[in-house]
């Protein structure tokens, strides 16, 4: 046997067998593997370098193969089917291309290899925090779960004594940084807070442990690395670690020179960052089959001086309140004047993915649908929180394993637990035989057979009237309210044999908002762009680059919508045999409703208009309120989802 194909083979046995290979197990990232490349719909052709692979083959990254990136937009747009690792992969291609295009512009900037590594690995782990269906998963957690926890019985929510709360303000980037410290613990390595320079700390217990090393010279990653990897992705200093470390603001690269760099995968200013460059171009392509990278914002970007985007000051960090050239000023990310109205397209993509995509009603009704079945499995259907290269623990009682088990909607705060939650929960669901999982195996099969929650009503808000800027402070549980206490006029829609009420079970009351990325404000207004008299400064040194100004949105009207965010008021159907009653009743409800608050906001100008309580009937109003209501209200009705 020839030496080379000798190791080959020792190296392949290295990398399968769950025993240490040898007595010193630890094999430098660059020695495993050369760089490989990998085919991208987006970007063609993507190279990981060895310590990216590293990573792509950790389990908690992995994982991101077997969730969809748009969720249940799939049930829409049949090539939605696009996975978080393409994305991920996408983001760490352009972080990389991104900072690699600002070095080559702007060399005294003083950017580093290792810099350039870390963005890209924020790039590959940003995601690692998603759970099943995308962000339906949170909103499962923080807004469905809570209410549904009320509904159990004593001894069901006993089951979660002991169980460490949901933190208020979850997010999946809160769960990216357990993710990031699992990942590394899978190979034997730890981040050390006390010594934020050197290699990371070794804790062993792997089949093999690499040196996270690069470069001709071999240098290692350390913590303050990974620090600032979590740094970027997460957009902001991360408390935990300002306690642990008793510094304040940026951590892993404190010092202004290079705060840029954290706008390049979670753009804290303005939004436009390379996660939304990626996924803006694949989603496109992936629902309307045609979809590309908005080469502008890559390779037109520059680092200027820009006034803090936020109104009242900065509340990330206190950084550009002195102590540097510019007093209130911070180093960012900044474009040529001319590319504003790129731009202004890019921020109009968002809204369109938004409207037509990301919150069709088929796709908001099948993730409502999802949220009811996690929430009538979680009290029974939980969790190994063991690592995911261990056996899984035998079909148990959940008392039986407090500790070693988690419920779905716990899975966030437990890195081993979320591993292994994925898109396929509903699956696992669906083939329960626990007699308790009835409810919720039913609404999976359901699922799985596309009998999905259906849309009968939809109203959006028009915020010319008072009347609608009422009805939209009105809560969700007030506007259901309101729908039930309808319900009783409309027994003539139907047989008298056989009458259909609404229960309060029956539907969902959905408030909801679009924008183009700053909710009611300019997106643009959070730009900042240099003047092209002042191009020739940006090979300046850092003290000496050109101020960006917020462009003048006025010559940019034609460009920029009107309204900055709409909203909008949906109604889901659980039981569709009441979908027809429920369209009608809400279309009686949204005429009453409006009418009443119309004539109430005429009270408070001192017109003389009668107001009568009494549904069903209308009333006069005055037209410069009310006269969109001389017609039928603004709703949408439809067949099918």
């Amino acid at each position: 046997m020839s030496d080379r194909k000798r190791n080959i083979q020792g190296e392949m046995s290295m990398l399968g067998s769950s025993k240490r290979p040898c007595d010193d197990s630890r094999i430098s990232a660059a020695k495993m593997k050369k760089h490989v490349r990998t085919n991208d719909e987006i970007h063609r052709s993507i190279t990981v370098c060895p310590i990216l692979k590293i990573f792509l083959d950790s389990p908690q990254v992995e994982r991101l193969r077997k969730l969809q990136q748009l969720g249940t937009a799939s049930l829409v747009y049949n090539n939605a089917n696009h996975t978080r690792l393409e994305h991920s992969l996408g983001v760490a291609h352009l972080a990389e291309r991104l900072i690699k295009r600002i070095d080559e512009k702007q060399p005294s900037l003083g950017c580093t290899k290792r810099d350039i590594l870390c963005v890209k690995l924020a790039g590959l782990l940003h995601d690692t925090g998603h759970g099943p269906f995308s962000h339906t998963y949170e909103r499962f957690v923080k807004h469905h779960f809570p209410k549904f926890f009320e509904t159990l019985s004593s001894e069901d929510k006993a089951r979660y004594d002991g169980l460490e709360p949901v933190p208020e303000g979850f997010c999946h980037e809160d769960i990216s940084m357990k993710m990031i410290d699992a990942a590394l613990a899978h190979y034997g390595l730890e981040i050390d807070l006390q010594n934020l320079d050197k290699p990371l700390k070794r804790i062993g217990g792997v089949k093999f442990e690499p040196v996270l090393a690069f470069g001709p010279e071999g240098e290692e990653l350390t913590s303050r690395d990974f620090v600032f990897v979590k740094e970027c992705i997460h957009g902001e200093p991360i408390k935990e670690i300002n306690d642990a470390t008793g510094l304040t603001g940026f951590v892993g690269r404190p010092g202004w020179e290079k705060e840029w760099m954290y706008d390049i995968v979670s753009n804290r200013h303005s939004g436009l960052d390379v996660d939304k460059i990626d996924y803006f171009a694949r989603d496109s392509k992936r629902s309307f089959g045609d979809g590309s990278v908005n080469e502008v914002v890559v390779d037109d970007a520059y680092v200027a001086w820009g006034d803090c985007t936020e109104e009242d000051g900065c509340r990330i960090c206190q950084r550009c309140r002195g102590g540097r050239p510019y007093v209130g000023k911070h180093l960012m990310i900044c474009y040529p004047e001319k590319t504003v109205k790129a731009l202004v397209n890019f921020f109009n993509k968002r809204f369109e993915l938004h409207d037509i995509v990301y919150w069709h009603k088929t796709t908001a009704g099948a993730a409502h649908m999802v949220c009811d079945i996690l929430c009538n499995a979680d009290p029974y259907f939980w969790i190994p929180a063991t690592p995911l290269c261990e056996e899984p623990l035998a079909a148990k009682s959940v008392k039986s394993h407090p500790v070693t088990t988690l419920p779905i909607s716990r899975a966030g705060l437990n890195a081993h637990a979320f591993t292994r939650l994925r898109d396929s929960v509903i699956d696992e669901i669906s083939n329960t035989r626990d007699h308790k999982m009835g409810k919720a195996r039913s609404l999976a099969c359901r699922y799985l057979c596309r009998d999905l929650y259906k849309c009968p009503a939809e109203h959006s808000i028009d915020r010319q009237n008072p009347a609608d800027l009422e009805l939209w402070k009105m809560s969700e549980d007030d506007i259901k309210q309101g729908l039930l206490d309808t319900k009783g006029r409309h027994d003539t829609l139907l047989d008298s044999s056989d009458i259909i009420e609404l229960f309060p079970d029956d539907f969902i009351v959905d408030k909801y908002s679009m924008h183009h990325g700053q909710k009611n404000r300019n997106p643009i207004e959070n730009i900042r762009v240099v003047a092209t008299t002042m191009l020739s400064r940006l090979d300046s040194k850092p003290r000496e680059l050109p101020l960006a100004e917020k462009p003048n949105i006025e010559h940019f009207q034609a460009q920029t919508p009107i309204e900055q965010e709409q909203k909008r008021i949906r109604i889901f159907c659980r039981d569709n045999m009441k979908y027809d009653l429920l369209s009608h009743v809400f279309e009686q409800w949204l005429q009453n409703t409006r009418d009443i608050f119309c004539q109430t906001s005429s009270y408070d100008r001192g017109d003389a208009v009668a107001v009568s309580q009494s549904p069903g009937v209308r009333q006069s109003a005055p037209d410069d309120y009310c006269n969109d209501l001389d017609g039928p209200p603004q709703i949408y009705l439809s067949d099918s989802p």
